[in-house]
C-alpha cells in the first residue's frame, strides 16, 4: 500500500496474515476478532481508521504456523531426495 493510499479491506488481511490469525490478532489488539473480520470485508460499521491500520502494521510480523509446517515438510522432501541422489551416486 503507498503512503496516500488508504488501506483497504484486502490490505487489512494482508497485513494481519503476516501477524497471526484473527484471533491471535484480536487478542493482540485488545479488539474481537468480529472487528477484525468486519474490517477485513468492508464493513461499514468497522471501518479502518488510520489507528486500526498503524495499531495493525505495529505488531510484530509472524510466519503462519500452516504456513512453517508447509515450508518445513518441503524442506524435509527436499532434504530427503538430496540424501537419495547421494546414497544412488555411491
Amino acid at each position: 500500500m503507498s503512503p496516500s493510499k488508504e488501506p483497504t479491506p484486502e490490505d487489512y488481511k494482508r497485513e494481519r496474515q503476516l501477524r497471526g490469525t484473527q484471533v491471535v490478532v484480536a487478542a493482540m489488539l485488545d479488539v474481537h476478532p468480529v472487528t477484525i473480520a468486519k474490517r477485513e470485508t468492508g464493513a461499514p460499521d468497522a471501518p479502518i481508521t488510520r489507528e486500526a491500520w498503524l495499531a495493525l502494521t505495529s505488531l510484530p510480523m509472524t510466519i503462519p504456523i500452516g504456513a512453517n509446517a508447509d515450508a518445513s515438510a518441503a524442506v524435509r522432501e527436499s532434504h530427503d531426495a538430496a540424501r537419495r541422489r547421494a546414497s544412488d551416486a555411491r
